[in-house]
């Protein structure tokens, strides 16, 4: 793939930093029999600070390069040397077009319930 000996790719924290580009994305489709959930890998321009699996199960917010944003859950994590990947469950190519922008959903209590909630962070 040749995205990890790139120059560009650095490490930065993507909770304190605008949000981060994603350079490549490939589908996981359920016909290709990998025994996988159907979804989305996206190669991030650079990798988060935390470990992979404190971000499991963080929200992020995906803002296409035509503006539309899409609100999801991280599945899985991998780290690639100076990068990263996230897996998205249930999305598509067609959703999450390479060029996207990704940023954490801020985590904030939530009165009612006693416990933490994600709202956009913007």
């Amino acid at each position: 793939m040749g995205l990890v000996s790139q120059p560009s790719l650095t490490r930065r924290r993507l909770e304190d930093e605008n949000p981060v580009k994603i350079v490549d994305v490939f589908e996981i489709r359920a016909e290709y029999g990998l025994q996988h959930s159907a979804g989305l890998v996206t190669v991030l321009e650079s990798s988060p600070h935390l470990e992979p699996p404190d971000l499991i199960g963080r929200g992020v917010r995906l803002e296409t390069p035509n503006g539309r944003p899409i609100h999801a859950t991280i599945a899985e994590v991998k780290q690639h040397g100076p990068t990263s990947s996230f897996f998205f469950e249930g999305l598509s190519k067609a959703d999450v077009p390479i060029g996207t922008r990704i940023s954490f959903e801020a985590i904030v209590p939530d009165p009612q319930l006693g416990s933490a909630s994600a709202s956009a962070s913007t």
